[in-house]
């Protein structure tokens, strides 16, 4: 698991980054899969697969795109 200030990131299995930027976190994934869950109590947990990426801040999760590294 990796906490950032933003929120909860949790491998379920998986190859991945994550790395703090000033007013957001950019999560990567390389191999199966990973859990984002924004520290905002009502916000939406989203899952980030194979080959995607995405960034959140506290409140929600951004569009998950294609890695650029595929």
């Amino acid at each position: 698991m990796v906490d950032t200030q933003e929120g909860r990131v949790r491998a379920l299995g998986t190859r991945f980054s994550v790395s703090q930027q000033a007013d957001y976190s950019q999560v990567a994934v390389f191999a199966d899969k990973v859990e984002i869950q924004p520290s905002f109590p009502n916000a939406l947990k989203q899952i980030v697969r194979t080959g995607q990426e995405t960034r959140f801040i506290s409140t929600r999760v951004e569009l998950i795109q294609q890695n650029k590294l595929d």
